[in-house]
């Protein structure tokens, strides 16, 4: 069962008009590799960074993502690591295994835009951590897609680990951090959900059209 952490953001859907399509893409096998603490479960004084880029290639076209998924399937259990999370979204020039591990702030799209905020605290739901945040509209044609995580007022480590690909994933993502080293090549499986602009079915189109005929023809009754 899902539990979705929600941020304070409202959706509209045209989802009754048959105009979006859903879905779901998984960067990673959840429960297939391994798991990793980082950014969870394991923390840094400073505050937390952690940024973690997603080859275009696994994105087919255009899409607007609606939420963020981790997989709490390998290890199941723990709680998160107490704090103020943001994570926000962008298109990154940036390369799978080429992110600047100091300056993070180059790592960062001109579209970043701000995903998800809250506090977390307690135990991870499995199998999966989900967060709704404020849909995003990515484009793979325009780069790599990086999701940025802040964490402050952080508390003691809990080492929570959320499904993962260690030391090689493989081309599919890596990470820059700045708390450990010598890890980069990690990363989160994660999955995105989505709507993505579609074209009517030709019973949706029907059915708009005899709709689109009633409301005349009720305007000429009415004349």
């Amino acid at each position: 069962m899902r539990t979705i952490i929600k941020a304070l953001f409202v959706t509209v859907c045209l989802g009754g008009l048959g105009l979006l399509q859903a879905g779901v893409i998984v960067i990673g096998v959840p429960g297939a590799g391994n798991s990793n603490l980082f950014p969870f479960g394991s923390k840094v004084d400073a505050g937390t960074v952690y940024q973690q880029v997603y080859a275009s290639s696994s994105f087919s076209g255009p899409i607007t993502i609606s939420d963020i998924v981790f997989y709490n399937s390998y290890s199941p259990g723990g709680s998160f690591r107490s704090g103020d999370y943001t994570l926000s979204l962008s298109t990154t020039s940036k390369l799978v295994d080429g992110l600047d591990t100091v300056n993070f702030a180059s790592n960062l799209g001109p579209d970043n835009q701000l995903f998800w905020s809250g506090p977390l605290s307690g135990p991870a739901p499995a199998p999966e951590v989900v967060f709704l945040g404020a849909p995003f509209g990515y484009n793979p044609a325009l780069g790599n897609l990086l999701l940025d995580l802040r964490v402050s007022n952080g508390g003691p480590d809990t080492l929570l680990s959320l499904d993962a690909y260690t030391g090689d994933a493989g081309g599919l993502f890596s990470r820059a951090h700045n708390f450990g080293g010598g890890f980069e090549g990690y990363g989160l499986v994660t999955g995105f959900s989505y709507g993505e602009a579609g074209i009517p079915e030709p019973a949706t189109l029907s059915l708009l059209g005899l709709g689109l005929a009633a409301l005349a023809f009720l305007r000429r009754g009415r004349k």
